[in-house]
């Protein structure tokens, strides 16, 4: 067992002495014993709550002390004491910082009993692992006695938590308590002791014959194993299995000079072993080929005298060749190549090799001319194949660049073309903004003169109007004036219609009657610059109550205003019941210009019926032309947002 077990076991008994502490000094702070029987009188005392939370964070050191202690050692019952402790800790923890009065008491001491239990099936596979038998009975006897009680007093309340304590304790001392030894296992150590130490003594002995017993005093133990190294690897392997103890990269026995000296030694002795083993080698291999050589020619002259008999003893060596290659041919090529020797030729055989040497070399020159002939035919092949290639790759280039010029040429046309249409596009809109910079100019004198003298092209309709009668000789312009200053009147009223401009009637005209208003605009050149106004608040659209803005003092309210005025868009002021300053009506736009602190008491109620508010300080606004493009966007947005619900709502009745 490692030290980390008996550090988990102390840590497990401090941990349960803590828990006495918590009880006694909740007794000690004015707790009586019969108030003490039960549990939850104990989770609700300060001091008891205080000292139990130390307890618990105890507990979980112990835990991963225990875990550590059961995977380094291998033992499975320390690593399911170490998780027992962690959670008896986890449920002393929560039932303690829990709201006690939302727990019943019985479900928090079922808690305890099953954090218990699990304790005594540590114990219990501690003891059985350890051969520590007692601990195992005891907590069999505490296991049982927390089940009687369970059965007899409905868990039996602080008496419970007193016999698991016993037993958070007596699962320390079964963590801290080593395993006990067999025979068998001490009589195995022992014997390994023992092999050990004579493995050291050894190694010993031979670091002493190596460098000396005196200088070995003063050597460290990897120093040691270095000089035991050097004297018997074999040695030096067997005491670093059995310790661990490994040689050091260099050791101090010697000094420098007969450490080199050594070196200069060894590395002499290795060559001169090296040569001699070449040395040996070679003569080995020169005494086999002789031996080798010899059985040859002695095959060989035993085959020539069995041919030819005692001749041969008169008989040079290339006649005696002679006749062992008409007896044995592969003998005779072993001994040829072995010897060099060969065997003698008569006139016929010599003719004969002549002719046959005459007839290859005739041969190889017609081979020759065929492979000069077929390289030749190879080479006009390729060169025509590379010419084949030449033409059909500047076929290909010709091609290519044919295409890109007519590309090019198709490229031109086409920016030609564009340019033509660019210039004739500019040219339309260059005459379009001459044409309604024109009428622009004439609705601005048109509406001059309106202010001056108010409605000029619809003053004769105006006039008839008056009379209630139409003219005898009415023209179609006449009667499209009237038309449209009878729309203007009812639509705005008389009063306000005689104080508007030719430009301001043509605009309520533009909205309420878009087919008579292309007429009457055909016809007298008033055309009402629309832009990209926003739809529903042109106009027209709504009561013009922002009017005579010249007469007005220059209000943060007035500039926005009139800034909204200048981008199309029509409000009216202190609308509906919520006297919204500045309304735009048909889009759901209420603009609020804040003094000090702006008032949001309407925004809720305004947006539900589907406004957008805005509000803004007056310190800051200064033209209102910043406003009015925030007010501008708002009313397209609201705008857009209110056409998409219609639509989705004329789809949902289909």
């Amino acid at each position: 067992m490692n030290g980390w077990a008996k550090c988990a076991g102390i840590i497990s008994i401090i941990a349960g002495i803590v828990f006495f502490i918590a009880i006694a000094l909740a007794l000690s702070d004015g707790l009586t014993l019969e108030e003490g029987v039960r549990l939850s009188a104990y989770l609700v005392n300060d001091k008891f709550e205080q000292v139990a939370i130390i307890a618990s964070l105890i507990l979980f050191v112990a835990a991963i002390t225990a875990v550590a202690a059961g995977v380094s050692s291998k033992k499975c019952s320390v690593s399911i004491a170490g998780a027992s402790f962690a959670v008896l800790g986890i449920i002393l923890l929560i039932n303690v910082l829990n709201n006690v009065t939302a727990i019943t008491e019985r479900s928090v001491e079922y808690d305890f009993l099953g954090a218990f239990f699990f304790l005594a099936f540590a114990v219990l596979i501690m003891g059985v692992e350890k051969r520590r038998y007692v601990f195992s009975v005891i907590a069999v006897i505490l296991g049982v006695a927390l089940y009687a009680l369970y059965l007899i007093a409905l868990l039996g309340g602080m008496v419970t938590v007193f016999l698991g304590i016993i037993l958070l304790i007596l699962a320390g001392v079964a963590v801290a308590v080593p395993a006990k030894l067999t025979a068998a296992e001490i009589e195995a150590a022992a014997a390994k002791q023992a092999e050990c130490d004579d493995l050291l003594e050894q190694a010993w002995n031979a670091a002493a014959a190596k460098v000396g017993e005196d200088k070995l005093q003063d050597m460290s133990d990897e120093e040691i194993m270095a000089v035991v190294r050097e004297a018997d690897e074999d040695l030096y392997n067997k005491v670093s299995e059995a310790t661990g103890l490994n040689a050091a990269y260099t050791h101090t026995a010697v000094s420098p000079e007969e450490s080199a000296a050594a070196q200069i030694a060894a590395e002499a002795a290795a060559k001169k072993a090296a040569a001699e083993e070449a040395e040996a080698r070679e003569a080995a291999a020169k005494a086999a080929k002789e031996e080798e050589l010899n059985k040859l020619l002695e095959q060989g002259w035993n085959v020539a005298t069995a041919k030819v008999g005692d001749e041969a003893e008169d008989m040079s060596d290339e006649e005696i060749m002679a006749v062992i290659r008409k007896e044995d041919e592969d003998l005779y090529n072993k001994i040829a190549e072995a010897t060099g020797l060969r065997a003698a030729v008569s006139p016929e055989e010599e003719a004969a090799a002549k002719a046959a040497q005459e007839a290859a070399a005739a041969k190889a020159a017609e081979e020759a001319k065929a492979k000069a002939e077929a390289e030749e035919a190879a080479k006009k092949a390729a060169e025509e194949e590379a010419a084949k290639k030449a033409a059909e790759e500047e076929a290909a280039k010709k091609a290519a660049e044919e295409e890109a010029a007519k590309k090019a040429a198709e490229e031109a046309a086409a920016k030609e073309a564009a340019a033509k249409e660019e210039a004739a596009k500019k040219a339309a809109e260059e005459e379009a903004a001459k044409k309604a910079a024109e009428g622009a100019k004439a609705a601005e004198a048109a509406a001059a003169a309106g202010a001056a003298a108010g409605a000029a092209v619809f003053a004769g309709a105006a006039a008839a109007a008056a009379k209630d009668e139409p003219a005898e000789e009415e023209s179609e312009l006449d009667r499209l004036l009237r038309q449209g200053w009878e729309v203007t009147v009812a639509e705005v009223g008389e009063e306000r219609a005689e104080e508007m401009s030719d430009y301001e009637i043509m605009a309520v005209i533009s909205v309420v009657d878009p087919p008579l208003y292309e007429k009457l605009s055909a016809l007298t050149g008033i055309v009402v610059s629309t832009g990209d106004e926003p739809e529903g608040e042109m106009a027209g659209d709504e009561d013009f109550d922002d009017d005579d803005f010249e007469l007005e003092p220059d209000t943060p309210a007035a500039l926005l205003r009139r800034a909204c005025w200048n981008k199309g868009l029509r409000c009216r002021k202190n609308y509906g019941p919520y006297f919204i300053p500045v309304a735009f009506v048909k889009s759901k736009v209420a603009v609020y210009i804040d003094e000090d602190t702006p008032d949001h008491s309407n925004d809720e109620v305004l947006a539900k019926k589907g406004w957008i508010v805005l509000h803004f300080a007056e310190s800051k606004i200064t033209d209102g032309a910043d406003e009015a493009q925030v007010v501008y966007d708002a009313v397209k947005e609201n705008i857009r947002a209110m056409k998409k619900a219609k639509k989705s709502k004329a789809k949902k009745k289909r």
